[in-house]
């Protein structure tokens, strides 16, 4: 009874011990919060220089994952700059994740963890279009949490929608048609407000989209992710996961005659939820810089819109956006 005991308890101690010691080192690759630099360059009107007549799926687009989440602790950080500073830096594709608080009180969330107020994003998207109003912001509301959803489109159609600042569809043609055959000269001074395709949303409002993460056949943005292709490490990911998320996208056209938007999951994913994004990030962002670069040349170029990245800066974004150049 006495070895019984002896063992469940070096085993306790064990558990302990190594727990302490991964949450240590997520701590020492981490650090509680990240330093940022100061963008010295803007990139806050770089779709005026692309034709009026390219088509917005054509387009290589920044996007932002998980956008609204400075300020978090390292297990829920994936940026470090806010969303004014990133649409500053290029990016035109966010993430969004609202939850609500209180009453009165809507944040974002990650997992578990909260942050910054939506209100003052929003404000600050809409203060942006209106200065900027040769480009074009696709909004895309993945998770809502505590029943945020309805409020979340109230306070879209106050803030963006009553301002003429929301791109509205033609209810005569189908989404994922309509969509595909938009040009930049359409969408220009607006945003493109996304919603899952179960909200049932964009069945009945006519500034409300649907998004989906499989090859559904019913929506107009499709973000295609599998936890355990995104928890590889980042040399399997880029050869294994990245090819399978470019074949759902290229079996989506197949299936459907059309390629609505489509984000390319490029970040990576934290599986034990100890080192955080931004360790996962470090070994990552130079493989992943190579992969965009390799992209140039490849036939697989066709199919790419919006590549979602952790940490957006200027030089990511000029990465991506130097893309275009290279499209046919």
């Amino acid at each position: 009874m006495k070895k019984k005991t002896k063992i469940i308890t070096i085993s306790i101690v064990s558990f302990i011990v190594l727990g302490l010691a991964s949450f240590c080192g997520g701590v020492i690759l981490n650090g509680t919060c990240f330093a940022s630099y100061k963008e010295t360059k803007t990139l806050n009107n770089w779709m005026k220089y692309i034709s009026d007549d390219k088509k917005l799926i054509d387009l290589v687009i920044p996007g932002s994952h998980d956008s609204g989440t400075i300020g978090m602790n390292w297990l829920g950080n994936t940026q470090n700059y806010s969303i004014k500073e990133q649409l500053d830096s290029g990016a035109r594709y966010f993430d969004i994740r609202v939850n609500k608080e209180s009453e009165d009180k809507y944040v974002i969330f990650h997992g578990p963890i909260n942050g910054v107020e939506f209100k003052p994003i929003l404000d600050d998207i809409k203060d942006f279009i209106v200065a900027n109003p040769s480009e074009t912001i696709i909004l895309d509301f993945q998770h809502f949490k505590n029943d945020s959803m309805e409020d979340v489109k109230n306070m879209i159609d106050i803030t963006l929608n009553r301002n003429n600042l929301l791109l509205t569809k033609d209810t005569n043609v189908n989404e994922l048609e309509y969509v595909s055959n938009l040009k930049l000269k359409d969408t220009r001074g607006k945003c493109i407000a996304y919603f899952p395709e179960d909200s049932g949303y964009s069945n009945n409002l006519n500034y409300i989209f649907s998004r989906g993460e499989g090859a559904s056949k019913n929506v107009s943005l499709n973000s295609y992710y599998e936890s355990s292709l995104n928890k590889l490490d980042s040399t399997k990911f880029i050869s294994e996961g990245l090819p399978t998320y470019l074949d759902d996208a290229k079996r989506h056209l197949k299936d459907t005659g059309y390629k609505g938007l489509f984000v390319l999951q490029s970040q990576l994913t934290d599986g034990m939820f100890i080192f955080g994004p931004y360790a996962k990030e470090k070994g990552h962002d130079n493989n992943l810089s190579n992969y965009i670069d390799s992209l140039r040349t490849s036939s697989d170029l066709e199919y790419i819109n919006i590549i979602m990245r952790d940490f957006v800066s200027v030089a990511k974004s000029e990465q991506i956006i130097a893309l275009n150049t290279y499209k046919i």
